[in-house]
Parts: C-alpha cells; sequence; structure tokens
C-alpha cells in the first residue's frame, strides 16, 4: 500500500516538473489587458476578421 502512493506522488511531481516548471505570462500582458478592460487602443493590433 505505501509502495503505492509513493509510486503516485512520485509521478505526480514529475507531472508537475514536466508540465507546471515555470509560469508563462505574455510580453506585454498588463498592458493589453488593461487596454482590453478600459477600452483603449493598444500598440499591438490584431487583425480581426468581420462577421459574416
Amino acid at each position: 500500500m505505501g509502495v503505492v502512493l509513493l509510486l503516485k506522488l512520485v509521478i505526480l511531481l514529475a507531472i508537475k516538473m514536466v508540465w507546471f516548471s515555470e509560469p508563462t505570462v505574455p510580453l506585454d500582458g498588463s498592458e493589453r489587458v488593461g487596454a482590453h478592460l478600459l477600452g483603449t487602443p493598444n500598440s499591438l493590433t490584431l487583425n480581426e476578421e468581420k462577421p459574416r
């Protein structure tokens, strides 16, 4: 029983190290969020297709 729990713990820690090792933060994330929330145009305008 203890071996199974230890094995599960090792697997979960390995998964955490592989997929969740560092946060992914965009370079201008706070500027883009502020522009979106406040309605101000940002310097990076994304080309969006108009609805049909």
